[in-house]
């Protein structure tokens, strides 16, 4: 991350409903990742980040709106109640590095991290 860039999660706060997501900044995606919370797997992500493979769109989904976003999915791979939803807003420029095959870091920092909620399914 850019030591000139503010941090969009400044205080780590880390919603737990759909109703406490904070607003979608201008030039920001909604990237959404589905998950189970079994072990650690989500104690991991909030403090070392979404990490995946190849690129981000291999592991998680991206809107442009935040009204758009989907907190779940048809896969049963991924519904249940052990299922939610670890949500970052990415600034774009940022955002399409992660989608570019051979640069892309292969890890989303904690810091855009700005909630883990329930899947709605």
């Amino acid at each position: 991350m850019d030591p000139e860039r503010p941090r969009p999660n400044p205080e780590r706060k880390i919603a737990r409903t759909r109703a406490e997501l904070p607003s979608l900044k201008a030039d920001h995606a909604r990237v959404v990742h589905l998950t189970h919370t079994y072990g650690n797997v989500i104690d991991d992500i909030i403090q070392g980040g979404l990490k995946y493979k190849v690129i981000l769109g291999t592991t998680a989904r991206t809107w442009s709106k935040a009204e758009d976003a989907v907190y779940d999915t048809t896969d049963p791979r991924f519904s249940g109640p052990t299922v939610v939803a670890v949500v970052m807003d990415v600034p774009i420029d940022e955002h399409r590095l992660h989608e570019t095959v051979g640069k892309a870091p292969g890890r989303i920092p904690p810091e855009y991290i700005v909630g883990v909620i329930p899947s709605e399914k």
